[in-house]
């Protein structure tokens, strides 16, 4: 339940309180925040201490504050922002990638990253991320990690290139996507008071829709009402290949051939074509 004070959210939990009672139901409570289920949360950067705030109270039980909560996988904060659970997810991330590559060593490079994209790219919560943050900037650090890694190329390999070699969406193209199906799901949804609060944040830049919606709308150079997921996909890039660089991009997807044994350079052996493909990737 949400509430704008203290005697809203006490009505609230008194209405839950006497139906509860009436049809014989229980609520986990208790006064040790690690013992109960029910717990209420101040949602104020200003208020990471609420001992001052009379207690909300429930079947006689003073419901604890706390300062971070898990609902459906994801961590709220008294912020009011998801720093904490995309670091989370980040790190959980992380730990499946180093499952995933260790457990198929042996497969070839595209087909591993369709396990990843598979088995670690789900990311719930993430369509209420704020997209410009540092935090998700380094979840795509870290997916640009991982395709080096499996990919055998230098660890300062060109931004410009990871996508092209990976011959797989960028996990920026993967968010903006789903945040747009969310925003979409929303703002067409059955429930009046979910399509209300839909427009209204769209249209505001200081919550996390509009922030986000006019975001992937200016990087993908389209009006935002112009949004569609083909769109984005097609213009949502984490970095554009140079106007001047095409040329190697096309020599280092051959060069990673060659090395693959998938084609052939006479003028090339094993070792020339690994020096090679070395200085494209960093020059």
């Amino acid at each position: 339940m949400i509430a704008p004070t203290r005697s809203t959210l006490q009505s609230m939990v008194s209405i839950c309180e006497n139906f509860a009672n009436k049809f014989n139901l229980k609520f986990s409570t208790n006064s040790d925040p690690i013992k109960s289920k029910t717990k209420c949360m101040v949602f104020s950067p200003n208020c990471p201490n609420p001992n001052g705030i009379s207690p909300i109270v429930l079947n006689n039980v003073n419901l604890p504050y706390v300062t971070e909560f898990k609902h459906l996988g994801n961590v709220f904060d008294l912020n009011n922002n998801w720093s904490k659970d995309c670091l989370l997810k980040r790190q959980q991330f992380i730990t499946k990638l180093h499952t995933l590559r260790s457990e198929f060593h042996y497969a070839d490079p595209h087909v591993l990253m369709k396990i990843i994209n598979i088995y670690a790219c789900s990311f719930p919560g993430s369509c209420l991320w704020d997209l410009t943050s540092s935090d998700v900037d380094r979840l795509y650090t870290t997916w640009n990690s991982n395709i080096r890694q499996i990919f055998k190329i230098p660890y300062n390999t060109h931004r410009y290139l990871i996508t092209p070699i990976s011959k797989s969406l960028h996990l920026k193209t993967m968010l903006c996507n789903r945040f747009y199906s969310f925003y979409v799901n929303i703002i067409k949804s059955a429930k009046r008071t979910v399509r209300f609060l839909a427009h209204l944040g769209s249209s505001d830049v200081m919550s996390s829709l509009g922030k986000n919606l006019s975001y992937v709308a200016k990087e993908c150079s389209i009006p935002i009402h112009e949004l569609n997921k083909g769109l984005i996909r097609e213009h949502c890039r984490y970095h554009d290949i140079p106007s001047d660089q095409h040329h190697i991009v096309d020599l280092v997807l051959e060069l990673m051939d060659t090395r693959r044994d998938l084609l052939r350079i006479d003028s090339l052996d094993f070792y020339e074509t690994c020096d090679m493909l070395y200085n494209l990737c960093i020059s």
